[in-house]
């Protein structure tokens, strides 16, 4: 019964995600047709909720990954 039910909730799943699915194979197939390196945009296909692929800001360099160098005194560190 378990593994019936678990069947059940995969297909319907896989269901909701088909439409989804299907837009990105095809924009995928376009790319490759017009001879360009394929590219994942969400906003061109008009799909919601994946904030995971647009690109974020580069973060600017903090001191502790500038090698802490805001703490650093000295004539070596002057410039």
């Amino acid at each position: 019964m378990g593994l019936g039910l678990i069947t059940w909730v995969n297909l319907v799943c896989l269901m909701l995600l088909f439409p989804v699915v299907y837009k990105v194979c095809r924009d995928y197939d376009r790319q490759r047709r017009l001879g360009i390196d394929p590219v994942f945009d969400p906003k061109a296909l008009n799909i919601k909720g994946a904030d995971f692929w647009h690109p974020d800001p580069v973060p600017a360099p903090t001191a502790a990954l500038a090698g802490d160098a805001a703490t650093r005194t000295g004539p070596e560190y002057e410039k």
